[in-house]
C-alpha cells in the first residue's frame, strides 16, 4: 500500500517546494519509490511548464509528472477559486483530481503531494485544500516559515485541520534565509502549546544535497511514527 502525504502551508512561500523536493530526494536515496506531485499549480506562464511541478518531477525522475493528465493549471498567481473568478478554467471536481491523483501514483511505494498553499485555500466556493487532504486520505504535513508571525498562522492552521478531523503527522518549522528572534523560541512555544503534536525544524541550507541530508533525518523519524 503506498505511503501518501501531503504537504501544506500555514500560508504562501513558507518552503514548501523545497522541504518536499529534499523528502523525495532523501527517499529515494535511500531505496524508497518515491515520487512527487504538485496536482494544483497556480501561476503558471502562458504555456509554460508549472515549476514547483517541474522541479518536484526532476527529483523523482519523472520529468512527465509534472504535467499530468487531469491536474489542474492556472495563469493567474491566485486561489484555484480566484483564478476561476478572473475568468479561466474551473479547475476539476475534486474526486476526478484524485483519481488523476491515483494514476500518477500507480506503482509507487510513497507519494509527497505539495498542496496549493494553505490548508484553507479556497478550491471552489464550496471545497478546499482540506477537503482534498480528507479525499486522498493523506497524512499531512505542515510547513511553516521559522520567522515572526508563525505561531498565530501555524496553531489557527492546526485548529482549522482539527476543527475537519484532520490532525497533522507533524509540524515542519523550515528556517529562512534572514532569520529573526522569534526563531529562538518558536518550536519551543509550539511544543508548549500543543504538546501531543510533533514539531520539527528544517535548517535553512542554500545547497540541494544539503537540503537532502537534513530531510533524511526527518524521513526516518517521519517513517518511524
Amino acid at each position: 500500500m503506498i505511503r501518501r502525504y501531503f504537504i501544506a502551508g500555514t500560508d504562501t512561500g513558507v518552503g514548501k517546494t523545497s522541504l518536499t523536493e529534499a523528502l523525495i530526494l532523501a527517499a529515494r536515496d535511500d531505496g524508497i519509490d518515491a515520487i512527487g506531485l504538485k496536482p494544483i499549480e497556480t501561476g503558471c506562464a502562458d504555456g509554460a511548464e508549472a515549476e514547483d511541478a517541474r522541479i518536484l518531477a526532476e527529483a523523482s525522475d519523472a520529468p512527465a509528472l509534472a504535467s499530468f493528465d487531469g491536474f489542474y493549471r492556472a495563469k493567474a498567481p491566485l486561489a484555484p477559486y480566484g483564478a476561476t473568478l478572473e475568468g479561466e478554467s474551473a479547475p476539476p471536481p475534486l474526486i476526478a483530481l484524485v483519481a488523476a491523483i491515483s494514476r500518477a501514483e500507480a506503482g509507487r511505494s510513497m507519494s509527497l503531494i505539495e498542496g496549493a498553499g494553505g490548508i484553507l485555500v479556497p478550491y471552489s466556493r464550496e471545497h478546499t485544500m482540506a477537503d482534498l487532504v480528507r479525499l486522498l486520505d493523506a497524512e499531512l504535513i505542515l510547513v511553516a516559515a521559522d520567522r515572526l508571525g508563525t505561531l498565530s498562522s501555524t496553531l489557527t492552521a492546526v485548529e482549522a485541520a482539527a476543527h475537519r478531523g484532520i490532525k497533522p503527522l507533524a509540524i515542519v518549522l523550515s528556517s529562512v534565509a534572514e532569520s529573526d528572534l522569534s526563531a529562538r523560541t518558536n518550536a519551543q512555544i509550539l511544543r508548549d502549546l500543543l504538546p501531543e503534536q510533533r514539531i520539527f525544524t528544517f535548517p535553512y541550507a542554500p545547497a540541494r544535497e544539503e537540503r537532502k541530508q537534513h530531510a533524511k533525518k526527518l524521513l526516518n523519524a517521519l517513517l518511524g511514527s
